[in-house]
């Protein structure tokens, strides 16, 4: 294989022929970045310390769950079903789909609305949500000395470390794990709360028309593809989906009526994979599953031939792509 030393910059090196940097080089040039269409591509919670924040529920009664720390600790705990929230982790993140696991964190803020939250203060913590204030007092040491004991001193002792994308976490979103070997991308509703290893793309109002379009391009191979090409292999043969590879990867979207005829065929296979994997899911017949599981994939093959012909890809790339 031959590099062009033009294609060589300060930035990490990712080696392609020349062959699969023209192509790819076009597809840009014809394409918008997918942060251009977005709101906000975000990171998750940092649920740190992790000795205190995440935490499983072992029981529940009318207004208080029992729960207990993942990490290090196995006492019974108990706190109010209000300072409680799931969180979905990377492991749970497939195409198409995510599992809710019995993974939550202690959350002590309430949304003022949607857009903006408050850290509940102490004295209304006493006064309403002693629990709470009992479960996150028994942990101070550690939320006192994290970062150098930064918190030693301040009211806020128990807020989160990073106090950012709160509003992220109430919008419907496209997720995708922080770690993958290859494209897991899902929609979630409104209301999904992630943590730190996973990421969340949030088309902006204009483009939310576009959603299951842009799940199923990015699920794609040619997006994937293009995608692992701006990014290095990790160990394991993982990929980094952080922001900033994420934020560059072209989305053509339609303008010719050709096109949106291939935009409306891309959808209708997205809708049918979404409804055969949530089938999946509670389906406990094996043949049945095996039946759709093999739909899934007939439609997903579509998706990828649609996506080829929409972004105008020769028979001798798709080749290229198919054996990546």
């Amino acid at each position: 294989m031959v590099i062009d030393n033009d294609n060589l910059t300060s930035d990490n090196w990712i080696f392609k022929s020349n062959n699969e940097l023209s192509f790819i080089n076009r597809i840009i040039s014809e394409s918008k970045p997918l942060n251009a269409l977005c709101y906000k591509i975000y990171q998750g919670f940092v649920l740190t310390p992790t000795e205190v924040f995440p935490v499983s529920i072992v029981g529940e009664h009318d207004s208080f769950y029992k729960i207990k720390p993942i990490k290090l600790d196995d006492i019974i705990y108990e706190i109010e079903k209000d300072l409680l929230v799931p969180i979905v982790k990377s492991s749970s993140i497939f195409r198409y789909h995510f599992e809710s696991k019995n993974y939550h964190s202690v959350f002590p803020y309430r949304y003022i609305d949607d857009k903006k939250v408050e850290l509940i203060s102490e004295s209304v913590l006493k006064d309403k949500y002693p629990k709470a204030l009992h479960y996150l007092t028994s942990k101070s040491e550690y939320l006192k000395s994290r970062e150098n004991g930064k918190w030693a001193s301040s009211p806020n002792w128990y807020e989160y470390s990073r106090k950012q994308n709160f509003e992220c976490q109430k919008m419907k979103k496209i997720l995708v794990p922080g770690l993958a070997t290859n494209a897991r991308y899902a929609l979630a509703d409104d209301n999904t709360f992630i943590d730190q290893g996973s990421y969340g793309i949030i088309l902006n109002e204009n483009n939310k028309q576009f959603e299951k379009f842009i799940l199923g391009v990015l699920n794609s191979k040619l997006l994937d593809f293009i995608f692992k090409s701006g990014s290095g292999t990790l160990s394991g043969g993982y990929f980094s989906y952080q922001t900033k590879y994420l934020n560059d990867l072209p989305i053509k979207l339609p303008k010719k009526l050709s096109e949106k005829i291939m935009h409306d065929e891309i959808v209708k296979n997205v809708e049918l994979v979404l409804k055969l994997t949530a089938d999946i899911q509670i389906e406990t017949d094996t043949a049945k599953k095996e039946q759709m599981k093999g739909r899934v994939a007939y439609a997903e093959q579509k998706i990828n031939e649609i996506v080829y012909e929409l972004y105008n890809l020769t028979p001798e790339e798709i080749k290229i792509v198919e054996g990546q």
